[in-house]
């Protein structure tokens, strides 16, 4: 049954990060605010990653449980709010509550699952698990196009509710968390200055912000830097300096970057396009971004091999040569 909860939880997860994208142009006709249309985006995706950076020390600090129950908790407390939203702004609010709940899902089940298995089987169950994460991803759009064509575009959110409890109750009845590591000790500025930074970065990039791109821009360099330093001086870093200036791991940073923007960007705008340009309805909007979705979810499993049988040059070479022909 904690399997279940854990597979449970990452469908969730991941089918939040899509289901929006078809479901978004008929929001802005019904509430307006088409000028913070990325902002929906952005605002969850900013979140996740900001409770993914704080979550999976807090995990080993308090105890799995806690932590995926006050995710799952804040992620469908955001859902059932965005459900109610009745305009933009609400809607880009409620999406940071349900992305820092989402961002905090993503490592605590991945805790969860190491320590339900050995590491000889944790190779196979990452399948299943990877599997899971591309089925959520896929069923989005087609989902979320489904919805509002034949309920309301508010069941994109309110559709999230019982699935997130059914989760929490098989973890609740099948899982006993290790014991805790109080000793440990928690970086309370990092997360704080990461946060700021990325934004700062956002708000940079916004179109409509041209009079303070400069000073956002400025400020953004200001708090990487400053992140860099508390880094150095911190005894319990989020992220070690040593690992994040190697080239190697900087290498996949910078790919993980182009093709994460790269897939965010394809799957925030296509729908638009389709909808507004070409006449399409949500379905059709959704499963114009289904390919690649797919291409998505069957490249992140042959990657690996090709990784383990090529080597890294062969893995990224290839990635980036079919994004670019495609």
């Amino acid at each position: 049954m904690a399997t279940g909860a854990v597979l449970l939880a990452l469908v969730v997860a991941a089918f939040e990060g899509t289901v929006v994208t078809s479901a978004m142009p008929t929001i802005t006709r019904e509430l307006g605010g088409d000028a913070l249309y990325s902002w929906v985006f952005s605002a969850f995706l900013f979140a996740s990653t900001v409770g993914v950076l704080v979550s999976g020390k807090l995990a080993d600090r308090l105890g799995r449980k806690p932590v995926f129950f006050a995710g799952m908790g804040l992620f469908l407390l955001g859902s059932a709010l965005c459900g109610l939203a009745t305009s933009v702004p609400m809607l880009v609010g409620f999406r940071v509550m349900q992305g820092l709940g989402a961002g905090a899902l993503q490592p605590t089940t991945l805790t969860i699952s190491a320590d339900l298995y050995t590491l000889r089987e944790r190779a196979g169950i990452q399948g299943l698990f990877t599997g899971a994460w591309a089925a959520g991803n896929v069923l989005g759009p087609l989902l979320g196009g489904w919805l509002v064509m034949h309920a309301s575009w508010r069941w994109v959110f309110l559709v999230n509710l019982p699935v997130g409890v059914v989760s929490a109750m098989l973890l609740h009845l099948s899982y006993r968390d290790p014991p805790r590591r109080e000793s440990m000790k928690l970086d309370r500025w990092g997360p704080l200055l990461a946060g700021s930074t990325v934004a700062l970065l956002l708000f940079a990039l916004e179109p409509g912000a041209a009079r303070a791109r400069g000073l956002c821009a400025l400020g953004a360099v200001v708090g990487a830097a400053l992140f860099v330093r508390q880094q150095r001086r911190s005894s319990a870093p989020l992220l070690p300096v040593e690992l994040v200036t190697d080239r190697t791991v900087l290498s996949g940073l910078a790919g993980g970057l182009f093709a994460g923007a790269l897939l965010y960007t394809m799957s925030a705008w296509v729908p638009l396009w389709m909808t507004e340009q070409g006449g399409h309805s949500p379905i059709g909007a959704g499963l114009a971004l289904v390919p690649m979705l797919l291409g998505w979810s069957v490249g992140s499993t042959v990657g690996v091999k090709v990784l383990v049988r090529g080597g890294m040059r062969a893995s990224v070479g290839l990635g980036f040569a079919l994004a670019a022909t495609g």
